[in-house]
């Protein structure tokens, strides 16, 4: 590989623009011919190779010292990088949800790096913070369908926020799990609040032994990780078993709550309940639990009620799918994947509450980044910096549309079902 010299000059043209269109265009055209190439080959799901010796293409042990021409550099993406990737957009490959995009995802993607916004503040994401708030109210209304008159007043309020763009489901469930938290121990005039006071000062002050949230065992490990993170402990996630189909059992889950209440009388103790979480569209087997249920059990037990949507929840978007998810609109707050159902890449997450105050839990203000009074989208988010990644499902809703979407899932039911009568036939 050829070496270049290192100068101010050869490093101004990398970072303004090449000596002319014409190389840059050039550059653009090897990149979407390597992509080409790589949808164009047919055989297999990646090339044949063993990880160990894919771990020796990777074994330089030193950082690059001198600079090397960017079409060199190229063209090794394409003999190490691409020619050994996955090919997650095969029609062989169905082992996990990441699937094939729609090829304007790729210009997408050129613009959102071309652009490079950072949706921390108004003043690194001048029309990309507005494109975001339109984005989380469509996704708000598709899952609470709130009126009108509640849309038009804060579609673009800069006082509020009605969810989060966020880098997937994993800071989807952390951040509903936080307001949840929140809400649970508030300040008043003696106390802080749990933010300030931490888990312990605030199970003192309401005079709690511990708080536990309450999922069916088929919730994502990113709940367990959230209870980590918020100092609940992962022994404080209870797993309720399921039905049948995989759906919580609720008869299961009134029977923990009763077993909670008579081990804390017998113990002289008391548990708060933060959260119950229902599941649409569990990761093993899609089920989704019965939201209707759960959302009332929540009430009765002033729990936090959030419903993991990640891999479900896109379905909405289409009205005959509704009925699935009977009871979502009693959430609190609800995740939703954009990488997953609305066929965007990897990887983007959106959360929304039903109260556009909730967000306020965990409003954070800074002199040198997120004012007060501002308009910052960061304000309200556990990320600071963030890409403009809320521009893919946005254009993709316009580009395929609700009713393109439904064609789309419709075609996925009907191969899904081939599929199963295949393998029923098969006997295995």
């Amino acid at each position: 590989m050829k070496k270049v010299e290192s100068s101010l000059d050869y490093l101004r043209k990398l970072f303004i623009m090449p000596d002319s269109p014409d190389k840059f265009m050039e550059f653009g055209h090897a990149v979407l011919e390597m992509i080409h190439e790589f949808f164009q080959e047919k055989k297999g799901l990646h090339k044949r190779i063993t990880l160990p010796e894919l771990a020796q293409i990777f074994n330089q042990i030193s950082t690059p010292e001198d600079p090397h021409l960017i079409r060199d550099v190229l063209q090794e993406i394409k003999d190490k990088v691409t020619v050994h990737s996955v090919k997650v957009g095969s029609p062989r490959y169905i082992g996990h949800m990441t699937s094939a995009i729609p090829y304007f995802m790729i210009l997408l993607e050129i613009i959102i790096a071309a652009l490079n916004q950072n949706q921390v503040k108004i003043e690194t994401a001048k029309a990309s913070s507005f494109v975001e708030r339109e984005l989380i109210s469509w996704m708000h209304r598709i899952i609470f369908n709130r009126d009108d008159k509640f849309y038009r007043k804060n579609i673009q309020n800069p006082r509020i926020a009605l969810g989060n763009v966020t880098s997937g489901g994993t800071i989807s469930n952390l951040t509903a799990l936080m307001v949840a938290r929140e809400r649970a121990f508030p300040a008043d005039k003696n106390f802080p609040g749990i933010r300030k006071a931490g888990v312990e000062g605030a199970l003192n002050y309401y005079g709690y032994s511990r708080m536990v949230v309450l999922v069916s065992r088929r919730g994502h490990y990113s709940i367990r990780k959230s209870a980590n993170l918020l100092g609940l402990g992962e022994k404080n996630v209870i797993y309720v078993p399921v039905d049948m189909y995989n759906r919580i059992n609720i008869e299961a889950l009134k029977k923990t709550i009763r077993n909670i209440k008579r081990n804390d009388l017998e113990k002289g103790k008391k548990t708060k309940i933060m959260s119950i979480i229902g599941i649409a569209g569990t990761t093993e087997t899609g089920n989704i639990d019965n939201l209707v249920e759960l959302g009332d059990i929540a009430r009765q037990e002033n729990a936090y009620f959030h419903v993991d949507a990640a891999w479900g929840g896109s379905a909405l978007i289409v009205n005959e799918y509704r009925s699935l998810f009977q009871g979502i609109e009693k959430a609190d707050s609800v995740a939703v994947d954009a990488h997953k159902l609305l066929y965007c890449p990897m990887s983007m997450g959106i959360v929304v509450f039903r109260n556009e105050k909730d967000l306020d839990h965990l409003k954070t203000i800074s002199q040198y980044v997120n004012r007060p009074d501002s308009v910052d989208t960061g304000r309200f988010t556990i990320e600071g910096s963030r890409p403009f990644a809320c521009l893919k499902p946005w254009a993709s809703l316009k580009i395929i549309g609700r009713d393109g979407y439904r064609l789309l899932f419709g075609q996925a039911r009907e191969a899904t079902f081939t599929f199963k009568r295949i393998l029923e036939e098969s006997g295995n």
